[in-house]
């Protein structure tokens, strides 16, 4: 009973381990990329940050966004935020995140970013994610997923999936040529 009970726990972990990994990393990766050139404009939306203020897409124009979906629970997210702190720090003055946090608790993003020093808006998901993603074939099925709009408020790439620092810093570039 003893030897059956060791590798079964193990075996559970793995198992567990592997459906995470695919959901959330695999399965982004292998969907087909969605292409931004049959949109033109960003929609347009106010939202409400988790610090009060109210933040308009239409107030930013001029200065590049990339809008990212994203939730405490999800790993990739997670994983990506200290590089868009960087990011945020070195071209705050032309260019800024905006994280809209989905199927998340508010108390919990609030210690998340208090902890995390999160250094750009965030906003709670009120129906963002649904129309943002009437842009995407199929809907917004997976976070981490950012859209990159340009300072002339028109979405110039979409990232499904977990970004890097350098796959930012392109994006960031789009934005504010």
């Amino acid at each position: 009973m003893k030897k059956l009970i060791s590798w079964v726990i193990p075996l559970g972990f793995a198992v567990g381990a592997g459906l995470l990994l695919s959901k959330y990393v695999v399965v982004p990766l292998l969907a087909p990329k969605p292409t931004a050139a049959a949109f033109s404009s960003a929609p347009l939306f106010t939202v409400q940050t988790i610090d009060g203020k109210t933040l308009s897409l239409s107030d930013l124009k001029g200065k590049g966004v990339i809008v990212n979906f994203w939730a405490t629970w999800c790993p990739p997210c997670r994983a990506e935020i200290p590089e868009m702190i960087e990011l945020q720090k070195e071209h705050g003055d032309k260019f800024t995140f905006i994280g809209v946090a989905i199927n998340d608790q508010e108390d919990k993003v609030n210690g998340f970013v208090s902890q995390k020093g999160i250094n750009y808006p965030i906003a709670m998901d009120n129906g963002l994610s649904t129309l943002y993603g009437k842009l995407i074939q199929g809907g917004l099925t997976s976070v981490p997923t950012s859209f990159v709009i340009d300072k002339n408020g028109n979405i110039v790439d979409i990232i499904v999936g977990m970004a890097d620092k350098s796959t930012f810093a392109d994006a960031i570039q789009k934005t504010i040529q």
